[in-house]
């Protein structure tokens, strides 16, 4: 569970409404307050050797304050029950493992380092990157538990909930990484999703179900600030990630593309948005208690909305974290995020008139603890 204190200031900036012509509002600023309570529910137990089981619930988020509901929920098989250690099955069960169920897809590196909701103690800062891949899908995964290099290829309903929509194709991804030294991590990720015209998307950069720190700063949305590149038509991603950790230092960043060819949901043909963003942090620990962070996250834009663009959106932030106890953790953040040089005729970026160079910085404070 987590409670958070924030302190954000701004420039004026703009929010819209509903398509154009938009309905834009300068806004006076933001007053000190304390943010919505956010909780979860984790349960695991496991067969050893055999499988393992998970699920988790969201009890309290900043859209639903005062509503349940489920996250994820997958088994992991390790070896087939019913099937004797030496059969040919389990042999190769050595070598791999099945994960099937609705779950968190294996794309990039990110989801080892980001808040999801009231789990916020993986990420070093309080906001998540400024392009944040993650998202709960149906379906399976096989990857190898054998290096020195290991591999990931999965399938999936390429969204967030069980449809039978013609005309929608599976989505799939796949990973590789592998350890060069001890110390460093790399790998690489794809994904692929074609909706076809059905009406499901695919929600790669835009399944924050929970929301995000940032919320309302644009509009009255849970994840203002951020940036979800693509409408979920016909997607393509890459992503290559880098992780580094020798005491006292860690450091993680990563880079990606992506493109949607059908990014006005209006059709096949529409226009392709194209994007480039990337993130990396670093963190120095100066005592096993007390550590500092700094983060910069990026997404370059070649098209939005159809329309070609050379805008782009960066985000800063700076800050500190202390563990009171082994599962009490506080943290302080500054963050500062802005658009830049996007055209008039780009329209809405995420929730902000891109135009009008909007942008946010300020302090936020969070208090988070597990059990």
């Amino acid at each position: 569970m987590e409670v958070q204190f924030s302190h954000c200031f701004s420039r004026p900036r703009f929010s819209y409404q509903s398509p154009p012509p938009y309905n834009i509002h300068p806004s006076a600023g933001l007053n000190p307050n304390f943010q919505t309570p956010y909780a979860d529910l984790s349960l695991y137990a496991t067969v050893p050797h055999e499988f393992d089981m998970f699920a988790d619930f969201y009890i309290a988020t900043p859209g639903h304050p005062s509503t349940t509901y489920g996250n994820e929920g997958w088994l992991v098989f390790k070896q087939l029950p019913g099937f004797s250690p030496n059969s040919s099955i389990n042999q190769l069960m050595d070598y791999i493992n099945v994960k099937v169920g609705a779950f968190t897809i294996d794309f990039g590196d990110n989801n080892y380092h980001r808040s999801n909701n009231a789990w916020v103690q993986n990420n070093p800062l309080i906001g998540n990157p400024l392009v944040d891949p993650s998202t709960e899908e149906i379906g399976g995964e096989v990857y190898s538990v054998k290096g020195p290099v290991y591999w990931l290829f999965g399938v999936s309903n390429g969204g967030t909930t069980g449809h039978f929509n013609y005309g929608a194709g599976p989505g799939f991804h796949g990973k590789i990484w592998g350890y060069p030294t001890k110390n460093l991590r790399l790998s690489g990720s794809v994904y692929y999703a074609d909706m076809g015209d059905s009406s499901d998307v695919s929600y790669l950069f835009a399944a924050t179900r929970s929301g995000e720190p940032y919320n309302n700063l644009f509009g009255p949305t849970d994840d203002d600030g951020q940036i979800a590149p693509q409408a979920g038509r016909h997607v393509f991603a890459a992503q290559g990630d880098i992780t580094y950790e020798k005491w006292p230092w860690e450091s993680y960043s990563y880079v990606g593309w992506t493109q949607d060819s059908q990014a006005n949901q209006t059709g096949i043909g529409t226009p392709a948005e194209r994007w480039l963003y990337g993130s990396s942090n670093i963190v120095y620990h100066i005592t096993p208690a007390l550590y500092l962070a700094a983060q910069y996250s990026y997404a370059f834009a070649g098209a939005v909305n159809g329309v070609d663009t050379n805008g782009w959106v960066d985000r800063i932030q700076v800050g500190a974290g202390y563990w009171l106890t082994k599962s009490l953790l506080t943290k302080i953040e500054y963050v500062q995020e802005q658009y830049h040089s996007f055209g008039a005729n780009v329209g809405s970026v995420d929730g902000a008139v891109g135009h009008f160079n909007p942008g946010f910085n300020g302090a936020v404070m969070e208090i988070s603890f597990g059990f």
